[in-house]
């Protein structure tokens, strides 16, 4: 978010840039005891890959092609019944619950 915020104002176009200068430091900064704000209130789980239908999901990959790792993300919030926090928008067609500040995946 703040990268598309800054996209304009710094003259950086690419995230990897960003990631790499001083501005995402301070940003990095601010996310990591954001995150330790929220895993204060979660539970570690085991992975649940043992209960995934590995072959079903690579069917599925080799078809669809959608980036195979928010499939398993995605997949395992469905077989473990989580929620899950991103800005990504992509998550928005698995149809599992999402918490997120990302207007596309509110509407």
């Amino acid at each position: 978010m703040e990268f598309e915020s800054l996209k304009n104002i710094s003259g950086i176009t690419e995230f990897k840039t960003f990631r790499n200068s001083s501005r995402y430091f301070n940003i990095a900064k601010v996310i990591a005891n954001d995150v330790r704000r929220v895993l204060s209130y979660c539970q570690v789980t085991s992975s649940g890959l043992e209960k995934m239908d590995m072959g079903l999901l690579l069917d599925h990959y080799e078809k669809e092609r959608p980036d195979f790792n928010d499939m398993v993300i995605a997949e395992l919030c469905q077989v473990r019944g989580l929620k899950m926090i991103t800005h990504d928008g992509d998550f928005k067609k698995y149809g599992i619950t999402v918490l997120t500040a990302n207007k596309t995946l509110l509407s």
